[in-house]
């Protein structure tokens, strides 16, 4: 409910179906696995909004945060979010993200895909990558 209140949406498995859930939809009372967290265009988000995600229920595949203004300082603080760590596919295109935010970016170690598109990244930033 949180990302739906901070204006993001969800992909939910619920009942083996892959179900988007948007701002104000309610969700399931039924069991569900979290797919992806879409926060993507979100504005206003920042460190203490950030914070109300560390209770996220456990996300299997992918985190968008492109054109959010998310940070260096931010993305180390979603890197100790548990219910982040499983996250294969990372998007922060159009972020405020520098060579340094890519260090901590490296603390998802189940990354596959990294979306840093249209940011002021060098190959010595790409390099905490490897």
């Amino acid at each position: 409910e949180t990302v739906l209140a901070m204006g993001g949406s969800l992909h939910l498995v619920v009942d083996r179906q892959v179900v988007l859930f948007k701002p104000g939809d309610k969700l399931p009372r039924e069991p569900f696995t979290v797919e992806h967290v879409y926060l993507d265009k979100v504005v206003g988000l920042d460190v203490n909004t950030l914070e109300r995600l560390r209770a996220l229920p456990p996300v299997r595949l992918s985190l968008g945060l492109s054109q959010t203004g998310v940070t260096n300082d931010d993305v180390e603080k979603l890197a100790t979010f548990p219910g982040l760590k499983d996250i294969t596919m990372l998007n922060l295109s159009l972020c405020n993200l520098t060579n340094d935010g890519l260090a901590q970016v490296a603390k998802f170690s189940k990354l596959t895909n990294l979306d840093v598109s249209h940011l002021k990244i060098t190959p010595a930033g790409l390099a905490h990558l490897k």
